[in-house]
C-alpha cells in the first residue's frame, strides 16, 4: 500500500484539506518539512502551522502507524524465509553470505520493532511520554515489554477477583498484538 492509500484511511479520522493530505504524504516520503514544502510548493511556516493542528497531527500519526503496520506485516510474512536461509547455511556449513546477513538482519529488526511496539503499548497505557522511547536501548525496550506482560497478568488477576466477588462468570481476556 502506498503512502497515499495509507493517508486516505487517515483522512476519515478528521477533516483536513487535500493540500494538507498532500503535504503529509510528501513529508512522510521525503522526511523533512523543508523538502516536503519544496515538492508541493508551500511555505514552511504554513506547514508548521498545519502540523500544530491536532487533526493534522492525528492524520500524520495515523498514516505513520499504518505504514509501520504494513512494514511489520511484510517482515512477518518473510520471517520464515529468513529462518530457512539461516538453517540452510547452518546445515550446509556454507560460508556466511550476504543472504545470511540479510536474513539475520531482518529477524533482528523484526524483534527490535516488536519490542519497541510492545514498549509503546505499555507506555501508552501508563500515560508515559512515547517520545522518550527513541532514547531507550533495545534491552530497555525489551524490559518495558516484559513489564507490560507482567502488568497485563496482574490486571487480569484483579479482574478475575472482581468478577468472582460479583458472582459472575469468568471469561479470560486474550491479549492481541
Amino acid at each position: 500500500m502506498s503512502v497515499r492509500n495509507s493517508l486516505e484511511k487517515g483522512a476519515k479520522k478528521g477533516a483536513i484539506s487535500a493540500k494538507q493530505q498532500t503535504f503529509i504524504a510528501a513529508y512522510i516520503e521525503h522526511g523533512t518539512i523543508a523538502e516536503a514544502c519544496k515538492v508541493i510548493g508551500i511555505n514552511e511556516k504554513t506547514a508548521q502551522r498545519w502540523l500544530s493542528l491536532p487533526v493534522v497531527q492525528a492524520y500524520y500519526h495515523g498514516a505513520l502507524d499504518e505504514l509501520w503496520e504494513q512494514a511489520m506485516a511484510t517482515l512477518q510474512a518473510n520471517a520464515q524465509k529468513a529462518v530457512n536461509t539461516i538453517v540452510e547455511v547452518m546445515n550446509e556449513k556454507m560460508q556466511p553470505t550476504p543472504r545470511l546477513k540479510a536474513a539475520t538482519e531482518m529477524l533482528d529488526r523484526l524483534a527490535a520493532s516488536r519490542a519497541k511496539r510492545e514498549a509503546q503499548l505499555a507506555t501508552t497505557a501508563s500515560g508515559f511520554d512515547p517520545d522518550l522511547l527513541q532514547f531507550l536501548t533495545n534491552e530497555q525496550l525489551g524490559e518495558l515489554a516484559r513489564l507490560r506482560l507482567e502488568m497485563d497478568a496482574i490486571l487480569e488477576a484483579a479482574r478475575v477477583v472482581k468478577i468472582e466477588k460479583e458472582g459472575g462468570n469468568i471469561t479470560p481476556i486474550r491479549r492481541v498484538l
